[in-house]
């Protein structure tokens, strides 16, 4: 609120205060003041303030796990955005997609997704070499160089 509060100067604030304020007098019902003796006061007495009931609200299991989720999703979807801009940041970087001087909407549009398909191909690409290396780990066990070692 307060970030909201800092966008405006003091006279824009103060006007819009004004208006809220004048909004709720005109939908608030006329006040009875007016003490004719016909009994209009309805309601419960409360005599013993140190009793009185008090709307609030104290943290239940239920409450604290609903807060403790709240956060947890927060964490994640900030996580999310985070690899999602690492990523933009990785196409504008290497990739030049901060370099696109195309002006018609189309021929950009292909730009950048030519540049998200190299990104996803060069990924591709990666674990490709990655599982082949593995792979001939496992078929190719090294040879122990021991067997061809020259006796003395």
């Amino acid at each position: 609120m307060v970030a909201f509060r800092k966008r405006f100067p003091a006279s824009a604030m103060a006007e819009i205060n004004e208006a809220i304020i004048a909004k709720d007098h005109k939908d608030l019902p006329p006040a009875d003041d007016d003490n004719d003796g016909d009994g209009g006061n309805s309601g419960t007495l409360i005599l013993d303030a140190t009793c009185a009931p008090a709307d609030i609200h104290f943290p239940t299991d239920a409450g604290i796990q609903l807060y403790e989720q709240q956060k947890y999703l927060e964490r994640s979807e900030a996580g999310e955005r985070n690899a999602i801009e690492g990523k933009f940041g990785e196409a504008k970087n290497r990739y030049g997609l901060n370099r696109v001087m195309a002006r018609l909407s189309d021929t950009n549009d292909t730009v950048i997704h030519m540049t998200i398909l190299v990104m996803n191909l060069k990924k591709r690409l990666r674990n490709l070499f990655d599982f082949f290396s593995h792979l001939s780990d496992f078929l190719f066990p090294v040879l122990s160089f021991e067997k061809f070692a020259v006796k003395q």
